[in-house]
């Protein structure tokens, strides 16, 4: 399938879902106070994340690797933008932690410190992630071996987490439509607590709103792709 086809068959499976992000709740992006929330702030953090989305030819990645995943480039530049800020939350080359976030401490893992969790642009957990292959590394390289996270490998790891989830929503949650299936997979992809689903899907997701607010965003994406 083509770019195109590939973001319109999202559209389409997504179609009827309606989105409702909590927003920025007064917070800002990158450090300016705002006071939109909803939708609006959900778009419009899509538009400013895009000024970012030819750094490092991840349009283009999105386009190559979703092509041959059979996913829409619009929702990897979806998830992009609400986990890293298309990359621009992350810390910067010059460290060893060149491409890391999710800063804090997980008490429930026995941390006592604060330590950083999710790597790459798409923000693959390194004690959650459901390959351990991912979790290895990531663990072997954390403040040890600068890794880059914009080689395709980390993109891919992220597609095939999310159809990873993706493919779990459909066998535990059989009787969900198609639509509600990937709202679940989508919120499961950002973690929570397991057994819940759409329409309660973001319950403990950050903020609440993880998949309302990344569907919005990878919408936008859709609108707005040729123009990129």
């Amino acid at each position: 399938m083509t770019v195109d086809e590939l973001n319109q068959k999202f559209l389409d499976i997504v179609d009827g879902l309606i989105s409702q992000p909590s927003g920025a709740k007064g917070y800002g992006l990158f450090g300016k106070k705002i006071h939109i929330t909803g939708v609006v702030a959900s778009e419009k953090a899509a538009k400013l994340h895009s000024s970012y989305i030819n750094d490092h030819s991840l349009k283009a990645k999105f386009e190559k690797l979703g092509i041959a995943y059979s996913i829409a480039p619009a929702l990897l530049a979806g998830i992009a933008s609400r986990e890293s800020s298309m990359g621009r939350a992350l810390r910067p080359e010059s460290e060893i932690y060149w491409g890391w976030g999710d800063y804090g401490t997980r008490k429930t893992h026995g941390e006592k410190t604060p330590t950083y969790h999710g790597f790459g642009v798409l923000q693959l957990d390194r004690i959650a992630a459901p390959f351990p292959i991912v979790t290895k590394e990531l663990n072997h390289s954390l403040g040890k071996i600068k890794l880059n996270p914009y080689e395709d490998r980390w993109l891919e790891w992220g597609i095939k987490t999310f159809t990873n989830k993706l493919d779990n929503a459909g066998t535990s949650y059989p009787k969900l439509a198609t639509s509600e299936q990937f709202a679940t997979a989508l919120s499961k992809y950002n973690g929570g607590k397991k057994g819940f689903y759409y329409p309660d899907n973001d319950a403990y997701t950050t903020g609440k709103d993880y998949a309302n607010d990344t569907l919005v965003r990878s919408r936008w994406y859709v609108k707005n792709w040729g123009n990129l």
